[in-house]
């Protein structure tokens, strides 16, 4: 096994048995040791470029709010979902950049509709003024089928850096509207789209009023882009 720049965590037995909607078949692409291994997190962890190229699975940087800077591995891809696991027994679903499902946090949200509809699914192509409504349900507090609307407001260019290395991209600004009359129940959430390959290198979004602004880096998808470019 190769070694890495940080400590591992062999064994996220409790995260595995979570993600109990998570199956092996021949059309889903099974990333086994990331089932096993997650990368340790600690304040503002840092990777250098070798080292995520040395990891056996994809990794993402990911700040909830104002704690320091982790690292999530991808678990699995599933029905279009990347399932994202952390050492302390997070877990992000994840479509086409959206987070959909969370375990192992204070407020999780455990269920979200109408995926099909999502606008996200046309990436960087996707049109100002796109529309999606679904429901979701969170655990705590308990809310059920709430009704969120999401608008896209905008499509502007924005040159950002990660992991060292500079790189054009569509940044994609939606705004979202959850029911009630609070100016805190309306948000923005942000996606950047490398400009060339139209890859999502980035988001920044919010769940719900309650819940913590995430902000994800795809650092494995970026160095493939420092390796290609």
């Amino acid at each position: 096994m190769k070694k890495f720049n940080l400590n591992i965590i062999s064994i996220l037995i409790p995260t595995l048995i979570a993600l109990n909607t998570i199956s092996c078949s021949t059309r889903q692409k099974t990333y086994m040791q990331g089932m096993r291994l997650a990368i340790k997190g600690h304040p503002d962890v840092t990777l250098s470029i070798p080292a995520v190229k040395d990891t056996k699975t994809d990794v993402i940087y990911v700040i909830k709010g104002k704690l320091p800077r982790a690292t999530m591995a991808l678990a699995v891809i599933e029905n279009e979902q990347h399932k994202w696991v952390s050492a302390d027994h997070g877990m992000f679903a994840i479509k086409a950049g959206r987070i959909i499902k969370t375990l192992g946090f204070k407020s999780n949200l455990i269920t979200t509709t109408n995926l099909e509809q999502d606008p996200l699914n046309q990436g960087k192509h996707v049109s100002i003024g796109s529309q999606w409504q679904r429901q979701v349900d969170y655990d705590s507090p308990p809310k059920f089928n709430i009704n969120i609307n999401s608008t896209i407001i905008s499509k502007t260019k924005e040159n950002i850096s990660i992991l060292g290395h500079h790189f054009n991209t569509k940044v994609i600004t939606e705004k979202v509207t959850y029911p009630g009359k609070l100016s805190n129940h309306h948000w923005t959430n942000k996606f950047w789209y490398e400009m060339t390959s139209g890859k999502l290198i980035k988001s920044e979004q919010k769940m719900a009023p309650h819940t913590d602004l995430i902000s994800i880096s795809y650092i494995s998808d970026v160095v493939r882009l420092i390796e290609k470019y």
